[in-house]
Formats: structure tokens, sequence, C-alpha cells
């Protein structure tokens, strides 16, 4: 079972630096993200009203990935970290001042080990490392709709869900028995994570205080990377089926009932990562190409699957800045 956590924590760097190498090396190098299609310009956010965070290659010889922003189609860009490290799993502060984010040396790629979670305002300055233990691992970060404080995943011992303040103070453990990329309810009240304490990962909704948990996916696949949608009635998530070669973006009510595939992979695209706008009309998440190569990248479409279509390429694990930025 060990085997298997480290296998699906890494697939997702691996996948996403196999998706920013390819982008970087058909681009000649230019390592600026491409911006949207032609039918982007014509979405009724026109990417206009709020910015995006995503984890952006900066230099494909070496792999190495920053914490950027941007308008949806790619405009406006702002690479907010600047580091000889990997950067990425970003999470938005509900005032969308601030970006959490995991640090991992080179070469780390997407395992547990020699990570921190460090916070960053939007513009780059003040950054911080809130966990300040990286042979424990910390990854995940995710933060609470009152920003009061960060959920994350870390190995001290396990691999659970914890909770601490926005300034790294009070860590405390929430889940036993497994835990990681956990998501908010938006009451602040429940969290809902991803666990391979089955054979297989699957989504479980917890309490804060741990009590009440609650497993939501029976999948003889992996199920993970949960979002909550912003009225609380459904989670987006990705899924992989025994025999299927790549990931899907299915959504399903909150209590685990009636999931649905959204993006109906047909063995080229594997989809993860999403994210809901404030609104919860649409979906972002991260696509990559698993036989073409190079066309990994943001990707949007309408919460029931429809009017797909790709916002930037060469960024992955997008999430969608808060409502209240926008005001």
């Amino acid at each position: 079972m060990e085997g298997s956590r480290i296998i699906l924590r890494s697939r997702g760097l691996a996948l996403l630096f196999a998706a920013l190498l390819a982008v970087a090396c058909s681009a000649g190098g230019d390592t600026r993200p491409a911006g949207a299609d032609s039918t982007a310009s014509s979405h009724p956010l026109g990417g206009g009203t709020g910015r995006i965070a995503y984890a952006c290659e900066v230099n494909y010889k070496s792999a190495l990935l920053d914490i950027c922003t941007s308008q949806l189609d790619g405009s406006r860009r702002v690479r907010v970290t600047r580091a000889r490290t990997n950067e990425f799993d970003p999470s938005w502060s509900p005032d969308g001042k601030r970006i959490a984010f995991r640090v991992a040396p080179p070469g780390q790629g997407g395992t547990s080990s020699l990570a921190d979670i460090y916070v960053v305002g939007r513009s780059g300055a003040h950054r911080e490392n809130l966990t300040r233990k990286p042979r424990l691992g910390n990854w995940s970060p995710a933060w609470s709709p009152d920003g009061r404080q960060i959920a994350f995943a870390t190995a001290r011992p396990g691999t659970d869900v914890w909770l601490m303040r926005p300034d790294g103070r009070r860590p405390r453990r929430v889940t036993k028995g497994g835990g990681e990329y956990p998501a908010w309810s938006p009451n602040g009240k429940k969290l809902a994570f991803m666990s391979s304490r089955t054979d297989d990962y699957e989504i479980y909704v917890v309490n804060l205080d741990g009590t009440g948990l609650r497993r939501l996916t029976r999948n003889p696949g992996q199920d993970g990377w949960p979002a909550w949608s912003p009225n609380g009635s459904q989670i987006a998530f990705t899924r992989e089926r025994v025999g299927q070669e790549g990931f899907d973006i299915y959504v399903m009510n909150s209590d685990g009932t009636d999931a649905r595939n959204l993006t109906r992979n047909t063995g080229d695209l594997s989809s993860d990562f999403p994210d809901w706008s404030p609104d919860g009309e649409y979906i972002l998440f991260s696509g990559y190409d698993q036989h073409q190569g190079g066309a990994g990248g943001i990707f949007l479409m309408k919460s029931d699957g429809t009017e797909r279509r790709q916002l930037i390429e060469g960024g992955v694990t997008p999430v969608w800045q808060p409502a209240a930025a926008h005001r």
C-alpha cells in the first residue's frame, strides 16, 4: 500500500514535469504561457474578472516550477515565486492577498519527502516558511474559508491531515489512518480528503475534530483531489478506473451519491486537480496529453462538463482566486 501511495502522489508532478518539458521544448525554450485559444476570449468571464494561481514552468532543462498568477486567458501573468526549488500545490487565502504553496528541492518529484509549506503575498513579497520541518514532508495546503487555519498533509508520523494557523503555529492532527489533499466545505466545518487506508485511494469527509469520518467513494480504481463546490452541494474529484489509462474529472453529490464523469477520457487526455469558479458555474483542471506530448495545460469547462477548452499551455494545478478578492 505504501508503494501505491508514492506512485499516486508522484504521478501528478511527474506528469506535470513531462508536460512542461514538452511544451517548453516545442516552444524553443520560451517558457511563457501561450495564452487562450480563439474561443477563450468569448468566455463570459473573459479573463477580465479574478485571477488564477498555478504552477508554471520556469526552466525546462531543470524542470523547475514556480507559482504564477494570471487572468483566465493567461494574460497579465505574474511570476509570484522565484527560487531554485520546485513550488506547486497553490492555495489562495480567502481575501486573495496571499498564497500558500508547497516547496520541494529539485529532483524530489511529487513525493512527500523534503517538503515544506510556505506562504507569500500575491505580488511575491513576504515569503515565509510555515512548517520548517522538510524531512517530515508537508504538502497540499488548503486555506480555510474564514482564513484562520490552513489544512495540510504531513508525515509526522504517518501520512495524515493536520491543521495549523496561517503563521504555522498550533499544528494539530485531524485524521488518523491516512489522509492528504484536504478540501474545505464552504461552511468551514468539514474536510474532504483522499486516503489510501483501503487498497485504493478513496475520498472521505471528516469533522475538524476528527470525528464523523465517512467514506464517499468506493471505486476499484483511484479517487482523489477533491474540490467542494461553492454552495456545498457537490464535490469534484479525479478518478482512475481499473483498466483505464489516465484520469477523468468527476462530480458527485456531497454525500457521495450520483458520481458523474465530466471529461470522459478517451485515452489521450488525462485530467486532474479540479477547482470550481467562485460562482460554481465552471471548473478549472489540469490536462495532460498522454501520447502526443506538449499538450499539457490548464483547461476550463462548465460544471456539467460541456464547453471544454484549453486556456493556458504550460501551466498546471490551477486554483481560482476567491470571490472576495474581486470586490
